[in-house]
């Protein structure tokens, strides 16, 4: 009887031991790839520089960043004088990618636009595939030559 007992206890361990290989090879199989249908989230970092800058008119601003039309990120304030930038994460693939830098005047945020006044439009637009974990976008906004991206 005690016989029956060990084997069918060691079916039982073997069974056990079994299911949980199964198992942590599914959790480990599963950290390595995606579920189908599921996202991998990337990187989207856009830094802007002003150049040429009039004397006298180095306004405070901030840069908001949309991705598909939704804002997603606002950058700190800083002198258009000084570098700076901006991060968000989304979904890997193709997206609409809005900047639009803002000027502090008088009390107020305006958009840097030639329709407020400014000497050039420091926005940005375009449809780009991001595909890289950490995709980079790096604007110049040249007073004398207008918004251009820095290859």
């Amino acid at each position: 009887m005690s016989e029956i007992y060990i084997f069918v206890t060691q079916i039982q361990v073997m069974k056990s031991t079994k299911i949980a290989i199964i198992a942590l090879l599914a959790y480990v199989g599963f950290g390595f790839t995606t579920i189908p249908g599921g996202e991998q989230q990337v990187k989207v970092s856009v830094g802007w520089e002003f150049k040429n800058l009039v004397e006298g008119f180095d306004h405070d601003c901030k840069t908001e960043l949309y991705i598909d039309g939704t804002l997603v990120a606002t950058s700190s304030v800083t002198k258009e004088s000084k570098a700076n930038s901006v991060s968000a994460t989304t979904s890997r693939g193709k997206h609409e990618i809005k900047v639009i830098n803002y000027a502090y005047y008088e009390g107020n945020w305006e958009e840097h636009t030639v329709a407020n006044n400014y000497s050039i439009d420091a926005t940005y637009t375009d449809n780009i595939n991001c595909k890289k974990k950490n995709t980079k976008i790096h604007l110049i906004f040249d007073i004398d030559k207008g918004t251009s991206v820095k290859k």
